[in-house]
């Protein structure tokens, strides 16, 4: 027993002594002797291969067949057609299997490919390099390498910067350095650009020499083909701006158009020939055969239509819009001429506006002026700085100078008007002296003869207002046949006409202060107000408020309020107040109908005060009435309340006292009445007038109790 427990021992020492070797050298060979040292398992066989474990995996994302979970270089032979997925070697990497290459799995044949992805298959360079294609093995394209730049045609871009260019043509961007965000098309196009960043040419020698035209765009044959500092410009059509050495910011459209426009900097020619000779043209535009042909300095200047502004040698900042429009302009700087020969012949009718056939016909000298409708300005020589829009409009006028002429015969005849306006027919028309004033609607101001400083707005306003100076009437037939109405506002129909005097006044609503034999210093608000008014420095507010009415100083506010009454120096609030009433100076109604066809017969009657509807002084003066149809019964009286509508309580809030009359026995009103309290200075008590004087309960012994 004990032998064989030795043998036993023996053995599983010499298993463990082999277990440690095996394990403690660094490299595993089968059938070899000497592995590489290289590696940790070397296999050597002849005539065998490697059995690689076989599966069938769902997709590229199975992450369930390997039973104890996918880890990065797992390696695997695939046997399933599923999905995305075909019989071949897979490795896990990451978050996916990948297929291991064969050899012609990613070549792209000479007879064409079938089976690709366009999302994954491509033609080009995995590394940071461009792409060059070659054909009989001279470069013909390329493609930059971060897909910025494109270069097709021999010799395209073939010396240029690789900014954002793509140029295609034989020679197209050929020397262009410093081409940026640019696009050359056609033999030769932009071959010298050198500096011509964000620009477009296409076509043959287009942009050819365009050293420095940035953010531009040359299309046709040689079009910009000599404009050396074209930036930001657009040359469209054959030679077009192809002498255009300075025409930056410009656009030439047409044949030949801008042929010679050296210095024609922000402009535009469209159409055969246009701007020829325009050699200093800069932010100009011509459009029609011919315009501005000869226009050698028209900068800032616009000409469309055959012939327009032909010779305008020195029309700077002009527009010529029409045939032979401005024609002989030669001097006619910032101006504008529209219609067939308007303006044919304003030599030096600068900073001007004609608009119509023969508009400002012999307008030689009118600068700063405008001239709208045929004929119109007709005989203005001087007529400076002005408007003229109508047939005839400003018609013998030739000192109306910075006026304006609206309407057919407008301020004709207004020799002197100058600093005016007149708008609508026959508007203005005899305003001889109307200086600095605006006249505005049918006939308003006809006749104004003497109207300066003033504005009158609508039909008939202002008519025959012969003294109307610095005065405003807006609205039909306002302030018309308004004599000595100087400083004068008239706002409404009829307002303020046939007003007298009127200085110095406001007049609004219809019918406001028709026919006010006088009214100055006076404000009247509300239709037929002050209507037949005589008076002055008033405030009349409401309808038909201070008709046929005489106040001088007074306020009359509410429907109707101070119709026919005298005073002066009052106050009326509410509907009706004071109408009818005399002799209300100095007094104060307030409520709807308060002193209402009231009579204050006596000479100081005045000085009342009414405080609520329907209130009356009942005849007296220097009286008090509160409260609605509160009436007074005697002068020197205040009384609150009425039968109809008695105040039962006065309460007095506060630490004092109420102070009643005093007076000596003597000096008891000689004709008392029941509840009258007093002081008696002579007893030195308060006593009440009362109808039991003794106190026994009977009535019938009326007298004066002490308190």
């Amino acid at each position: 027993m004990l032998t064989l427990i030795k043998k036993i021992m023996r053995f599983f020492y010499l298993f463990i002594y082999f277990i440690i070797g095996f394990y403690g050298y660094s490299q595993v060979g089968i059938n070899t002797t000497s592995p590489n040292p290289s590696s940790m398992l070397d296999i050597n066989s002849n005539n065998t291969g490697i059995l690689i474990t076989q599966v069938a995996l769902t997709s590229t994302l199975d992450a369930t067949t390997i039973t104890n979970g996918n880890v990065n270089s797992l390696l695997v032979f695939n046997t399933a057609t599923v999905a995305d997925v075909t019989p071949g070697y897979y490795y896990w990497h990451t978050d996916k299997w990948h297929r291991l290459s064969t050899e012609n799995s990613n070549n792209w044949k000479l007879d064409g490919n079938s089976g690709t992805d366009d999302n994954v298959n491509f033609v080009g360079t995995t590394d940071n390099q461009g792409l060059t294609f070659r054909t009989n093995n001279e470069r013909t394209g390329y493609i930059s390498n971060n897909g910025f730049s494109i270069q097709l045609g021999k010799d395209a871009g073939l010396n240029a910067s690789l900014n954002l260019t793509n140029f295609i043509g034989v020679s197209a961007g050929y020397n262009a350095l410093n081409a940026i965000s640019s696009n050359f098309i056609g033999n030769n196009a932009g071959a010298y650009a050198d500096n011509a960043f964000h620009s477009n040419f296409i076509g043959s020698d287009s942009g050819m020499s365009a050293y420095f035209a940035n953010s531009s765009n040359f299309i046709g044959v040689e079009a910009g083909s000599g404009s050396e500092n074209a930036y930001s410009s657009n040359f469209i059509g054959n030679g077009a701006g192809s002498g255009a050495v300075y025409g930056f910011q410009s656009n030439f459209i047409g044949t030949n158009a801008g042929n010679f426009a050296e210095n024609a900097n922000f402009s535009n020619f469209i159409g055969h020939h246009t701007g020829n000779e325009a050699i200093n043209a800069d932010n100009s535009n011509f459009t029609g055969t011919n315009a501005g042909f000869q226009a050698t300095n028209a900068n800032l200047s616009n000409f469309s239509g055959n012939y327009a502004g032909y010779q305008a040698a020195n029309a700077n900042n002009s527009n010529f819009i029409g045939n032979y429009a401005g024609y002989q302009a030669t001097n006619a700087n910032n101006s504008n001429f529209i219609g067939a020969s308007a303006g044919e012949e304003a030599e030096n009718a600068y900073s001007s506006v004609f608009i119509g056939e023969g508009a400002g016909a012999g307008a030689i000298d009118a600068f700063q002026s405008n001239f709208i409708g045929n004929d119109a300005g007709n005989s203005s020589v001087q007529a400076n700085k002005s408007n003229f829009i109508g047939y005839l409009a400003g018609l013998n006028s030739p000192f109306a100078h910075s006026s304006n002429f609206i309407g057919e015969e407008s301020g004709s005849g207004a020799t002197n008007a100058h600093s005016s306006n007149f708008h609508g027919a026959y508007a203005g028309v005899r305003a001889i002296n109307a200086n600095s004033s605006n006249f505005i609607g049918v006939y308003a101001g006809y006749d104004a003869t003497n109207a300066f400083h003033s504005n009158f707005f609508g039909k008939d306003a202002g008519r025959n207002a012969t003294e109307a100076n610095n005065s405003i009437f807006i609205g039909e037939n306002s302030g018309a046949n308004s004599v000595y109405s100087n400083d004068f506002i008239a706002i409404g129909t009829n307002s303020g006409s046939n007003s007298s005097k009127s200085y110095y006044s406001v007049n609004i609503g219809h019918n406001a202060g028709i026919n006010a034999a006088s009214s100055n210093y006076s404000v009247i608000l509300g239709s037929n107000s002050g209507s037949n008014f005589s008076g002055e420095s008033s405030v009349l507010i409401g309808n038909g408020v201070g008709a046929n009415a005489t106040l001088s100083s007074s306020i009359s506010i509410g429907h109707s309020s101070g119709v026919s009454s005298t005073g002066e120096n009052a106050i009326l609030l509410g509907n009706s107040a004071g109408a009818n009433s005399n002799n209300i100076t100095r007094s104060i109604f307030i409520g709807n109908n308060s002193g209402y066809n009231d009579s204050v017969v006596n000479d100081d009657s005045n000085y009342s005060i009414l405080l609520g509807d329907d209130t009356s002084t009942g005849g007296f003066s220097n009286s008090i009435a509160i409260g609605r149809d509160g009436t007074n019964t005697a002068t020197n009286q205040l009384m609150v309340g009425s039968t109809t509508y008695p105040i039962n309580t006065v309460e007095f809030k506060g630490s004092g006292a109420v102070k009643v009359s005093s007076g000596t026995t003597a000096e008891r009103p000689s004709t008392p009445e029941f509840g009258q309290i007093r002081y008696n200075s002579t007893i030195g008590r308060g006593e009440m007038y009362v109808n039991d004087v003794n106190g026994d309960g009977t009535q019938g012994d009326a007298g004066w109790r002490a308190l």
